[in-house]
């Protein structure tokens, strides 16, 4: 959903930055639910108010909940189906390359310096081989920034480079 979305807000409507965009999808990953949902509820209220969070809650939630309904009411059926094995292979492998494209995307506009390198990496290798939960990441990863920027300010306040 994320390229959808960046492409349909930033690129195609205007509705958001790049910038905000990032700071929107970083804060809606912190919070409970599905990013699409919040992000369309959000993006919603900030064009039209409490309307709009409905339409862009319901305009999100209904077309895919249609689809999946009519999908498990055939599904029974195909379930066996060496040709709808195969097409789920292929769908997966799609929504795989748009995630890869996100995170590509993101990191082009988050990672700026080494400080930000090393925390984006070091944030993934938590995440994929400690299995370490996200919100304690980004928890963290919050704290080592703040200690970062006052180590930054401390530094140049001495006249050192920051």
């Amino acid at each position: 959903m994320l390229p959808v979305m960046q492409r349909e807000f930033v690129e195609k409507r205007g509705w958001m930055t790049d910038e905000e965009m990032v700071d929107t999808v970083a804060v809606m990953q912190s919070l409970p639910g599905i990013i699409a949902v919040n992000m369309s509820s959000l993006i919603g209220y900030r064009i039209a108010g409490i309307w709009g969070a409905v339409a862009g809650t319901a305009g999100v939630i209904l077309p895919p909940f249609l689809c999946i309904l009519v999908i498990a009411m055939g599904m029974s059926k195909l379930a066996a189906s060496e040709a709808l094995n195969h097409i789920f292979l292929g769908v997966r492998s799609a929504v795989t390359a748009l995630i890869l494209l996100s995170a590509y995307k993101l990191a082009k506009q988050i990672v700026k310096d080494a400080f930000s390198a090393v925390l984006c990496i070091a944030g993934f290798l938590l995440l994929v081989f400690v299995e370490m939960e996200a919100i304690w990441l980004i928890v963290a990863a919050a704290t080592i920034g703040l200690i970062h920027m006052a180590f930054s300010c401390h530094s140049a306040a001495k006249g050192g480079k920051p």
